[in-house]
Formats: structure tokens, C-alpha cells, sequence
């Protein structure tokens, strides 16, 4: 499982560096845990806290706001 996650999220981290911003690149290393901890309670069932689901909902929610925040500053006005 380590070995195939690594190559996918490599895979996946190249396709993004080549057709994203840097910015936006970086956001994988705050939705990075939250995906690991999802795949762990799927796969081997471990225990998700209410403290999880509260953390796992800002990351993603931050993540959203500096995506959305950084694509309306560089737009140019019409």
C-alpha cells in the first residue's frame, strides 16, 4: 500500500505541477493527511473522534478558500 500510494501521489503531484499553479500545488500537503486518515478508517477500520471530523472539515475548508481566493485575485477585471 505504501509502495502504490507513493507512486500514484508522485504520479498525481507531477500531472499537477505541470498544469497548476505552485500555489495551488501546495495545497496537497494540508489534504494529504485527511485522505490518509479516511483511507485508514475505510480500510482498517480505525476509529474517527468527533475531534477528526472537526479538523478534517477546516483543513478542507481552508484548502477551498485559499483555492477560490488566489483564482479571484488573478483574474483581470473585464
Amino acid at each position: 500500500m505504501i509502495a502504490a500510494g507513493s507512486l500514484v501521489g508522485f504520479s498525481t503531484f507531477v500531472w499537477l505541477m505541470k498544469h497548476s499553479t505552485p500555489a495551488r500545488v501546495a495545497t496537497y500537503a494540508y489534504v494529504n493527511p485527511v485522505v490518509a486518515v479516511f483511507l485508514g478508517w475505510l480500510i482498517l477500520h480505525e476509529p474517527i473522534t468527533p475531534r477528526t471530523i472537526v479538523a478534517s472539515v477546516i483543513i478542507i475548508a481552508a484548502v477551498a478558500i485559499i483555492t477560490t481566493e488566489k483564482t479571484r485575485t488573478t483574474r483581470k477585471p473585464a
